[in-house]
């Protein structure tokens, strides 16, 4: 049975460890037995759930048995979702199986031309698309066929779609469209912005990057956690392909960081010309300078 946990303003501080002291490791992930299969819940935060248990080293509610019990159904995570991916890491050798495309959809021409134009922008040796297309296109179908496209050409194995907020809408709204259009033989995980830390280390051939323009900054840990997750500073052939999506790419130069590798492909110059670890933003103004496009000090920031 689900209970809402009521969380006090005032919280215990627990006492700072002493200088030198080793952390405790993470307890070991539970290990099932014959015939058993460690299940992934996404249970809501502040909800306590008779048998979910918190594991701290994938930081998710797990249980262990041959099936779920009726009173856990709800919170088996759905397919493309984040928890199913866990869920299948968990069980390499008995992963959930995709569904079968539910052909509820029917892309229009626009859409296969965007897909096609994806697809020849990758098989050119490319490693970036933007896709701006004004709202109401069908961006998100068109992404869904160009990274399949992409995934089929280059022999990939997992997309990751990063979705805007809020989650309960956005997350249904693409696992819904990839499982009308097909998986295409490739592993799919969907989550949103503030999610990147959750798959930070694992390895991606395609991304989708949904709202793209939330990289505009490059001073967040959201920008550091795509910069490692995308391979922004690396070289061309050794990143991942990355479809942009957003109808609004930016309100100025500066606030196209995201889109340095496409320039710097397209210039015939490396990344390194065009980013650094320590001063992405810095190196980007630089790098827009040096090609004639001034960038100065304006009364609400750099223009």
């Amino acid at each position: 049975m689900a209970t809402s946990r009521r969380s006090s303003a005032r919280r215990r501080s627990s006492p700072s460890p002493r200088r030198g002291a080793k952390r405790r490791p993470p307890p070991a992930l539970p290990v099932p037995g014959p015939g058993e299969r460690v299940w992934v819940l996404d249970v809501p935060y502040g909800t306590q759930v008779d048998d979910a248990t918190w594991h701290p080293a994938v930081k998710t509610h797990l249980y262990v048995g041959r099936t779920v019990p009726a009173h856990l159904e709800p919170f088996i995570p759905g397919p493309y979702t984040l928890g199913r991916f866990i869920e299948n890491t968990l069980n390499p050798d008995t992963p959930m199986p995709n569904p079968e495309p539910s052909e509820a959809l029917e892309p229009r021409m626009i859409q296969y031309e965007a897909a096609d134009a994806i697809a020849a922008r990758a098989a050119a040796g490319g490693r970036q698309f933007l896709l701006a297309d004004e709202p109401g296109v069908g961006k998100t179908i068109s992404a869904v066929l160009g990274a399949t496209a992409v995934g089929d050409l280059r022999g990939a194995r997992r997309v990751l779609v990063i979705a805007d907020r809020p989650a309960a809408i956005t997350i249904g709204h693409w696992c819904r469209t990839i499982t009308a259009l097909g998986h295409g033989d490739l592993e799919w995980v969907v989550i949103t912005w503030d999610r990147l830390d959750k798959v930070k280390d694992h390895t991606w051939e395609v991304i989708i990057a949904d709202e793209a323009h939330a990289l505009r900054r490059t001073t967040t840990k959201r920008w550091k956690l795509w910069a490692r997750i995308s391979g922004h500073g690396k070289p061309h052939d050794k990143a991942p392909f990355v479809i942009a999506t957003t109808a609004t790419p930016g309100h100025t130069p500066l606030e196209l960081p995201y889109l340095a590798p496409a320039y710097a492909q397209v210039l015939g110059e490396p990344m390194q010309d065009w980013t650094s670890a320590t001063q992405p933003g810095a190196a980007f103004a630089t790098a827009l300078e040096r090609h004639g496009l001034g960038v100065e000090p304006g009364r609400h920031g750099a223009t």
